[in-house]
């Protein structure tokens, strides 16, 4: 899934064992599904902070990587209190620079999703909030323009799963991950996303303990593969697909 518009999705079939070596094993312990163990969740701001969100995941949550689900998928709980550190955002995209890095741990290793990755912009509706604007809604003729505004790429739901509450890492994680899903290892093989929908041949792009994790200075300008980012993708919100939503069930899903 190429990050820049109208990109075309990208997907292999067959392993690339020689790409192995350069890219991070995670244990998958679904049965049914491709789900790994998210042990943790944290925000890496751009003065070098980091906030370990310890009341989402703790001890662990269920995460299955998706690539049927358009955006990342959450319990409604773990969503407010990444939205609520993270602050606004604002329509224009105009400080997504200045927004943390999302950090999650899979099996035991922190992957990084910046700004560009979690935010995605959409077409929508706007009222027109001008003087003029207003004097129109007094008047019972509101100016409605259609504009592309920035919002956050996640979606509520909520279940338990036997490794915690269920996330799932659809387009979004997919889009700034090369994952390969190797059935026989029962393994994934994730290393960042380079250009034509390559993995980049480097580890140091992870980070691989909690101490590097907290210490680690966040990069929004210039992303770890030294290309200048793009602007956050373009999505039809009317359009995004959630099949999850059609598979809960009370108490706990084995994934």
């Amino acid at each position: 899934v190429e990050k820049e518009d109208g990109a075309p999705g990208w997907m292999f079939w067959g392993s690339e064992p020689n790409l192995h070596a350069s890219m991070a094993a995670v244990p998958v312990v679904g049965k049914i599904h491709w789900g790994v163990v998210l042990a943790g969740l944290g925000l890496q701001h751009s003065d070098g902070r980091h906030t370990k969100l310890n009341g989402v995941c703790n001890p662990t949550c269920g995460a299955i990587v998706d690539s049927g689900t358009s955006l990342i998928a959450a319990p409604a709980e773990d969503i407010r209190a990444i939205t609520d550190l993270v602050g606004v955002v604002n329509k224009d995209c105009s400080n997504i620079d200045s927004l943390p890095t999302l950090t999650l741990t899979l099996g035991g290793q922190a992957f990084e999703l910046p700004p560009r990755a979690y935010i995605l912009r959409s077409e929508e509706p706007v009222l027109d909030d001008s003087v003029n604007g207003i004097l129109r809604v007094l008047a019972f003729q509101p100016k409605v323009e259609i504009k592309t505004v920035c919002r956050h790429a996640f979606t509520e739901m909520d279940q338990e799963t036997q490794y915690g509450k269920m996330w799932i890492l659809g387009i979004p994680w997919l889009r700034q991950y090369y994952t390969t899903f190797n059935r026989v290892e029962k393994k994934l093989y994730v290393a960042p996303a380079g250009d034509g929908c390559r993995p980049l041949a480097s580890t140091n792009f992870f980070l691989d303990s909690a101490a590097e994790q907290a210490n680690a200075s966040a990069l929004h300008t210039e992303d770890r593969s030294g290309r200048t980012p793009s602007q956050p993708p373009l999505v039809n919100f009317n359009n995004t697909r959630n099949p999850w939503l059609k598979r809960l069930v009370p108490g706990v899903l084995n994934i």
